[in-house]
């Protein structure tokens, strides 16, 4: 219906027309050519992203074992105190240390 109304009420200046027209088509294709550029950086992020998605459930599954694998070092290092605790007394009295400069880590036993 515009269209009409244009051809009705007629082209003072068909050359003004005419390149107002070659002006809309270019920005048109500059348009569309930046749309292609964004559309294929769209695509090149959301390859990354899928492709990051799987490291980042990886770095999660390491984080959960080395929680794990703290705890379990705490927990031996809490046994390991247990035992010298029990053992101190027994060692003393088999190697004739004195109780007050017994210091675990400096016995060795030879069997």
């Amino acid at each position: 219906m515009a269209k009409h109304k244009l051809v009705e009420a007629g082209v003072a200046d068909p050359e003004e027309v005419q390149a107002q027209l070659a002006d809309v088509s270019s920005r048109l294709e500059t348009l569309e050519a930046q749309k292609h550029v964004l559309q294929q950086r769209q695509l090149k992020l959301q390859a990354i992203e899928a492709s990051r998605k799987p490291l980042l459930a990886e770095v999660e599954t390491l984080k959960q074992r080395l929680r794990k694998t703290d705890g379990e070092i705490t927990e031996t290092r809490r046994q390991i105190g247990r035992d010298e605790s029990l053992l101190t007394p027994i060692l003393i009295s088999k190697i004739g240390v004195q109780h007050n400069s017994y210091r675990p880590n400096d016995v060795r036993i030879i069997e």
